[in-house]
This record gives C-alpha cells, sequence and structure tokens, in this order.
C-alpha cells in the first residue's frame, strides 16, 4: 500500500501522530509491546520435567528389575540410557529458554514518537500500532513499521534474515507477498539503523512482529518421538 493509504488505514496523522487518549486505548487494546511476558522456568524444574515420561519409566522399571536380579551391568547400562536421555532434553529445553533471552535483549528501552504534533520519548513497551516512530543512525527499531520518509536509510536485520549486509531502505511500494528479507519499505523489531534517518508507522507490536512470531516458535516446539522411544 502507498504510505498514505497506510497512515489512513492505521487511523494516524504524518504530521501529529496519535492523541494521548488514542494511544492509551491502543495500548489497553493490543497491549503492551514485548515479545513474551512469561515467567522463565526454574532450572531444577526443567530438569524434574524430563522425568515425566513413559519412557523414562520404563527404563527405571528396567534398572529396578536388573538389580532385583542382581544384573548390576544391566543396571547400569540402563540408568546411563536413563541419564543420556534426561540430560539431552534438558539442555535443549536450557537452550530454547536462552534463545528467547537473546530475543528479549534486541528490545529498545525507550523510543522517540510524535503524539499529538510533538515528538517525545516513551518506553518502548507504550508504543502501539498507529504511533509515528522516528529512527536515527545506531538506534535499534522497537517495532515493526512502514516507512513514510527516509534519509539514506540503512538498517541491519540480520537477527531476522542472517544476511550480513545492511538493507537499504525507501518508501515505495513493493510488491505484495514479497519475502521479509526484501521489504525494503519496512522495518522490524530488533533490527538496527547503521546508517540515514526515517519516520516510521508501526504497524504492528509485541507479540505479532516478526521476532515475536520467532519467539512464538520457539515457546510452541514439541519434543518428537524418536524411534527408539516407538520401539
Amino acid at each position: 500500500m502507498p504510505e498514505t493509504e497506510v497512515i489512513k488505514h492505521l487511523a494516524s496523522s504524518k504530521g501529529k501522530g496519535l492523541s494521548y487518549e488514542e494511544a492509551a486505548k491502543r495500548l489497553e487494546r493490543y497491549g503492551k509491546n514485548v515479545i513474551d511476558e512469561k515467567v522463565q522456568t526454574p532450572w531444577h524444574f526443567i530438569l524434574a520435567r524430563q522425568f515425566l515420561s513413559p519412557f523414562v519409566y520404563l527404563l527405571l522399571l528396567g534398572a529396578g528389575i536388573a538389580l532385583f536380579l542382581r544384573e548390576v551391568t544391566d543396571a547400569a547400562i540402563i540408568l546411563g540410557a536413563v541419564a543420556i536421555t534426561v540430560a539431552f532434553g534438558f539442555f535443549q529445553e536450557i537452550k530454547a529458554e536462552r534463545t528467547l533471552e537473546q530475543l528479549q535483549t534486541l528490545a529498545l528501552k525507550r523510543a522517540r514518537v510524535l503524539r499529538e504534533g510533538e515528538y517525545q520519548e516513551i518506553d518502548a513497551s507504550g508504543i502501539v500500532p498507529g504511533d509515528i516512530m522516528v529512527i536515527g543512525e545506531g538506534e535499534r527499531i522497537a517495532a515493526d513499521g512502514r516507512l513514510i520518509e527516509t534519509r539514506s536509510l540503512m538498517v541491519d536485520e540480520s537477527p531476522l534474515t542472517g544476511e550480513s549486509l545492511p538493507q537499504e531502505k525507501y518508501v515505495s511500494q513493493v510488491k505484495r507477498g514479497t519475502q521479509v528479507a526484501d521489504q525494503t519499505n519496512m522495518v522490524f523489531r530488533g533490527s538496527v539503523a547503521v546508517r540515514g534517518r526515517g519516520r516510521v508507522i508501526v504497524s504492528t507490536t509485541g507479540k505479532d512482529t516478526e521476532l515475536g512470531s520467532i519467539a512464538r516458535e520457539i515457546r510452541s516446539i514439541e519434543e518428537g518421538i524418536t524411534p527408539l522411544q516407538k520401539k
């Protein structure tokens, strides 16, 4: 969409931004601009959870029977298999937790937005769809949005796309269905402006951003059943 239609669609103003009242309403409607407010699971709970598996129950039962029959070697082998299974699951979950922590560190604490015709610095968690946000060189971008003004803007989007080179950004439209890495008229949460300046109208915040979707996918990963477990 042309930037003028985007501004109209989001019921905002290029010259004034949102009113304080409207921003408060949208904050209540869309929630805070945070990726994940879930409390981190303590490591000992994660470890204990690894034992809640029929496969582990079966192995422990087998080890118990082996010890009862005084087959110490067999019991040791079975318990070793339990240890490997538990350790693998534990470190996989810990790795997922650490990844979520790293995504949180990509969040900007403060951001500049246009409210009732005046630029002001606010807590980034208070940004809402429709806000006119200012991007400066060296700043991390706090939310996803459509560019409405650029001055030689180049953005490092490697946290999202893996591209090592910064992407040059423009206001002009792109084709519908263009992949994130090629959306030159958009900026995304967690990326960094490495050169130039720009203004953007925020389209999505928090969990609805591209970075938020990555966090959601990590949270939704479920451990599958291996061929050995099936057997």
